[in-house]
């Protein structure tokens, strides 16, 4: 019997993961979180700028797996999408596994791109909980006053 699942983790923004499973397999929760710009002074003239309705999404439709398979080495890729409508900058993206899965890399897959002339900075990441927390730290730095960037890791 097949069940739709919706997981939704909320801390900055929401994060969904949907599919199809069956109910023998284990689901694992994903969860991600996009940092935005928080100080005052910037180029609106201070304030805490809003990344609104920007989300990360489980996205196998630009390569990796499909779907969970227990005791597998797999690729999943994941797509991060920002908005800004007044002058909100990215600057990193939190994602984090099951505490039992072992992550041995992040890469960006393609090239990124904003709607506008946004653009992305450097790519690089780290650990925050070793070996199944990382950070991505990926600034997308939008187009004033408003932009949409995607990127996929």
């Amino acid at each position: 019997m097949k069940k739709n699942i919706l997981l939704l983790a909320s801390l900055t923004f929401l994060i969904i993961l949907v599919g199809q499973v069956t109910e023998a397999q284990a689901i694992p929760i994903f969860t991600d979180i996009l940092e935005q710009e928080t100080s005052p002074g910037d180029t609106n003239g201070g304030g805490i700028d809003s990344l609104s309705s920007s989300f990360v999404v489980f996205d196998p439709s630009v390569g990796g797996n499909s779907s969970f398979i227990p005791g597998q080495s797999q690729t999943f890729c994941f797509r991060a999408e920002s908005f800004t409508n007044d002058w909100g900058y990215a600057f990193n993206v939190w994602q984090r596994f099951p505490t039992d899965w072992t992550v041995t890399n992040v890469y960006v897959q393609g090239t990124p791109t904003c709607d506008s002339t946004g653009y992305f900075g450097s790519f690089s990441w780290s650990w925050e909980t070793s070996p199944y927390e990382v950070n991505i730290n990926h600034p997308r730095n939008h187009a004033n006053p408003t932009d949409h960037c995607i990127a996929y890791y």
